[in-house]
């Protein structure tokens, strides 16, 4: 039997999530409403909780709402004997969606029962129900998710929009404009504007390289990085290269801060200005710290997650090869220089399995997750803005917690 998995940011609503939304009260909401007035940019689509992973098109994992009054606890949840390999996404109503490997869409109520569910078979003869990320959710509700060759929208109550016939294996989640424009991913190096009626607008192949996550900036400029041949592009919105920087080391990324520098992590972190030139790099290793960049709501860096490296080839490149580490970090990192400003360890003497990338609250709480390598205890940590540790939780047996 596979073993059971569930998305972290799952977890995080049963623990009352960092987003709040345990109880909707109109204070409740008034107070969250009053904070997206404040917020001018465009991070939220339409008042939705978390619409996609990290939680809005620039990829920073910061929400709007305040959580400093989240204090942990275990609140439900649900066990599948399959995958979730993206995060849970969350709608204005505290409808949460998650792709499940092999079995479909789930809709799930914030008390932690179902909605609704559908299986992919039922749509497309032969689909095999495999979800490489999570759903998106649009503006007016609509949720988008990728598989292999089909690109699948469905209505707010789980009936199905349309679904387009593309060519490629979409690997990651779709983000979307402020004009309703899908942009999607492929394994197979293809990026895909789709309308919201489901039709194509256009695509572009990237080199036949895999590409990874989708970013878009205030102008809706187009980010993404191609695997294994070290570059970022940088599309116009009619699909068209603005430009491409070269020779960078990615595996996570990119994440657009609020003056707009695009970061990288790989070997480096990198931070490219938005008109393509380098602003700075600084060797991870040196710096003994690794993982996801997240953006807090003053800017600090937040990385989080496992990468380490086992060798180092003859012409000195120093090769990542995953966990286990003994004991890992969460590092903050000044947006000027790089410097690091704290850390906190992860796991001291433990034999950690992975840590999750971070997601941040409107008030500065850092929310991670590690696992130990016998994938039977799980633990979900709120950090102050000053790197101590607020609380910690253990999630309850045979969960693998790693998305949030």
């Amino acid at each position: 039997m596979m073993k059971r998995f569930i998305s972290l940011l799952m977890i995080l609503i049963m623990i009352s999530p960092p987003f709040v939304i345990t109880s909707y009260s109109s204070s409740c909401f008034e107070q969250s409403l009053k904070s997206e007035e404040q917020n001018n940019s465009k991070e939220i689509q339409q008042n939705h909780v978390w619409p996609l992973n990290m939680g809005n098109p620039q990829r920073t994992g910061r929400s709007i709402y305040d959580t400093s009054q989240n204090k942990g606890g275990e609140k439900w949840k649900i066990f599948w004997d399959s995958s979730i390999w993206g995060s849970a996404t969350i709608d204005k109503n505290g409808i949460i969606y998650v792709a499940v490997d092999f079995r479909g869409i789930y809709a799930i109520y914030s008390n932690g029962t179902i909605k609704w569910e559908n299986d992919l078979k039922e749509f497309v003869p032969g689909e095999m129900n495999r979800e490489y990320q999570a759903p998106t959710i649009a503006p007016d509700g609509t949720i988008y998710v990728g598989t292999t060759n089909y690109f699948y929208a469905f209505y707010p109550n789980g009936t199905l929009k349309w679904i387009a016939n593309v060519s490629g294996n979409f690997w990651d989640n779709p983000v979307i404009d402020s004009q309703g424009t899908v942009y999607a991913s492929t394994q197979e190096g293809i990026i895909y504007a789709i309308y919201s009626n489901g039709t194509t607008k256009w695509k572009r192949n990237i080199q036949d390289v895999p590409v990874g996550a989708i970013a878009l900036d205030e102008d809706e400029n187009i980010y993404f990085y191609g695997y294994y041949n070290d570059t970022l592009t940088c599309l116009n919105p009619d699909g068209s290269v603005k430009w491409v920087f070269e020779e960078i080391n990615v595996y996570d990324g990119p994440v657009i801060g609020d003056e707009g520098t695009i970061y990288l992590s790989g070997d480096f972190l990198t931070a490219i200005s938005p008109n393509g030139t380098l602003k700075w790099r600084f060797d991870l290793f040196d710096l003994n710290c690794f993982g996801y960049p997240s953006i807090a709501p003053d800017g600090t860096i937040i990385l989080s997650g496992t990468t380490s490296y086992s060798s180092i080839t003859p012409d000195g490149k120093k090769i990542f090869s995953g966990s286990p580490y003994e004991y890992e970090y969460v590092t903050a990192l000044d947006p000027s220089d790089c410097s690091i400003i704290w850390r906190y360890t992860v796991g001291k003497d433990q034999d950690l399995n992975s840590v999750s990338h971070a997601v941040i609250g409107a008030d500065g709480t850092i929310f991670i997750s590690y696992t130990m390598l016998s994938n039977t205890l799980g633990y979900v940590c709120a950090l102050s803005p000053d790197g101590t540790l607020k609380w910690k939780t253990q999630i309850t047996s045979d969960i693998y917690p790693y998305t949030l």
